[in-house]
């Protein structure tokens, strides 16, 4: 079960990444109108989603019996990067 839970953090934090890179690049992005900055961050979001789903569902069909801790520690470690994140983004910089 410990495998699973650091797995799952490993997971959550892999599935951040997409979410971190498109919110750096909608900041960056230039132009009149925002549906560029707004394009990056649904691609983001889907991709991060994506993410997230695959390594759920890999879970769920070869490791059913820690498909739950896993789960939880992925979600947490998602939830813990976007705090993180967003503290050191308010107070940091």
């Amino acid at each position: 079960m410990v495998e699973a839970i650091a797995l799952g953090i490993l997971a959550g934090i892999l599935g951040f990444l997409p979410l971190a890179l498109a919110q750096r690049g909608a900041r960056r992005a230039t132009g009149v109108r925002g549906s560029g900055s707004i394009t990056m961050l649904l691609l983001g979001t889907l991709s991060s989603s994506l993410v997230l789903g695959a390594c759920t569902a890999v879970c769920l069909l070869f490791f059913r019996d820690v498909a739950l801790p896993f789960a939880l520690a992925e979600f947490g470690a998602l939830v813990a990067a976007a705090v993180s994140l967003s503290v050191y983004q308010v107070y940091v910089r």
